[in-house]
This record gives structure tokens, sequence and C-alpha cells, in this order.
């Protein structure tokens, strides 16, 4: 994203949920190569607090790949995924600017659409229907994906990809 020319990569900051000292080696490395571009990259960031994180500033495209809890045992009778998301989306719109969006993109299988009812969790969250655009990380030369509490990448198995564009309701 940094290296597309219609983004000024001084305009991204990218976050890590674990700390400085908990990085891979390859999170290392693509951390430093976003901060060589002129991006801003801070880590121990839970994306769940991002409200309170970043209450200072205004963002009009806020970024969530691939979002996934690792668990799928039910917190209050509900997916901890649609948790995740809908509780995500709640505390962006605080940040979000009145024209921006927020961009969710996620393995688009009949699944995953249950575990996460991107939907029902907009509507929970006020915000509209939320958009669906294929996503082809092809798109993205070096683009890499790994699983919340694997090595793997949801690339290796899955073929199918969605962004799903949310706005304000």
């Amino acid at each position: 994203l940094a290296r597309k020319t219609r983004i000024n990569p001084s305009n991204i900051t990218a976050t890590t949920l674990e700390i400085f000292d908990e990085l891979s080696p390859e999170t290392n490395v693509n951390a430093e190569k976003l901060k060589s571009l002129g991006a801003s990259v801070i880590h121990g960031i839970d994306a769940a607090e991002i409200d309170t994180v970043f209450s200072w500033q205004w963002y009009e495209t806020i970024v969530f790949q691939f979002p996934h809890t690792g668990s799928r045992e039910p917190v209050n009778s509900r997916n901890p995924n649609f948790i995740l998301v809908r509780d995500f989306l709640k505390k962006a719109a605080y940040i979000l600017t009145n024209n921006g969006a927020v961009l969710i993109t996620a393995v688009d299988s009949p699944h995953y659409h249950g575990a996460f009812q991107f939907n029902e969790a907009a509507d929970a969250a006020g915000f509209a229907e939320p958009i669906a655009y294929l996503f082809e990380p092809d798109d993205f030369p070096g683009y890499s994906h790994t699983m919340t509490n694997q090595n793997e990448s949801a690339l290796d198995n899955h073929d199918n990809f969605s962004t799903w564009v949310f706005r304000l309701g």
C-alpha cells in the first residue's frame, strides 16, 4: 500500500498488537521498510482501543487486514469474531472523518460470513451496510499474511478474499 503512487506514505500509520520486543524478524523488516518510506509504525496497539489511543487524530481510512480472534468459543452466545468486528467498528467511528471509511479484509466464504456477520456488525456500530470488493493479494507485491495463533497463512488455505467497505450510516 505504501508503494502505490496515489498513496503518500507519510499519511500511513501502521500498528501491531505485539510490543516491539515480541515482533517476529519478518515484522521488524516490514516495519523498517514502512518507516524508510515515511510511514509511522506504532507497536502494542490493541485494535479494540483505537478510539482512546488515537483520540487526538481523525482518519479518512482505517484498515483492518484479516481480523481474527483465533478462537471459535462463543462469548455471550456470539461468535468472538463478530464481537471483534462490531466493537472495532464502534471504536473506529470515533476517529473516522465524516466521509471516511473502514476497510476490513477477510476470507470470503460462507463460514467467514457466518463468523463475522459484517452486515449485522455494521448495523450495531452505526454503519451502513458494507460493500464488498474482491481483494487480490497479488495486487500488492510482497504482501504476506500470518494467521493469529499459527505460523500459517490464510492465503495458502483459501482462494477468495474480499475487502468490506464500511461507511457511517
